[in-house]
């Protein structure tokens, strides 16, 4: 099991710890509700640690200095950015942890960055607007769309269409109605950070 698979179990077990929470409280069972009052502190000990272990995995592929070709480096990174994306949903919609999402949003940004410093740039980015997952389609157009909005606008507005009160399809809102207002994605405030080599 990967980390956000972690973290996303974690938020289940939360959830039902919640609910154990909520039916000893109503019974009026004191002994229940301290026993289950107890099992629920580690919980958040325990997502805290796995948010840290993901966020540590990922510093270390952005910092890898022994990747020996472009295309491995490149390979990697997108590796990188694909769970990154999930262990952003993960931290914002199973634990409600905002901190921690916007956390993971700037490593997402500093993979983005590294992409577009190796080979075909953040060009590369865009296999993953066919991704099986609608999360990976739309942050993948967030950093594309003012390099190919050709490409991009149709898939964001497919997830708006298939989810538009979803978390996927309200993100796909906001990138496009962006785009239509200012002309800019998310990669026009990180241009300046990338050096070629």
């Amino acid at each position: 099991m990967d980390i956000d698979q972690e973290i996303a179990a974690l938020g289940a077990c939360l959830d039902s710890w919640f609910d154990e929470m909520i039916a000893n409280i109503e019974s009026g069972d004191r002994r229940a509700q301290l026993k289950t009052l107890l099992a629920g502190i580690q919980i958040p000990k325990q997502f805290d640690e796995l948010k840290q272990q993901g966020l540590a995995t990922l510093t270390a592929l952005l910092n890898s200095v022994d990747i020996t070709s472009e295309n491995d480096r490149v390979a990697s990174l997108l590796r990188g950015f694909e769970f990154a994306v999930g262990l952003q949903a993960t931290l914002q919609y199973e634990m409600g942890d905002v901190d921690g999402c916007n956390q993971v949003d700037r490593v997402v940004d500093d993979i983005v960055v590294a992409l577009a410093s190796v080979g075909s740039g953040r060009a590369a980015l865009a296999p993953l607007l066919e991704h099986g997952e609608p999360r990976i389609r739309v942050s993948a157009g967030r950093y594309l769309i003012d390099l190919m909005p050709d490409r991009v606008i149709p898939v964001l507005q497919q997830v708006e269409k298939e989810g538009p009160s979803y978390p996927d399809g309200l993100h796909a809102h906001w990138i496009l109605l962006t785009w239509e207002l200012e002309h800019k994605g998310r990669f026009n405030a990180l241009a300046c950070l990338v050096t070629r080599g």
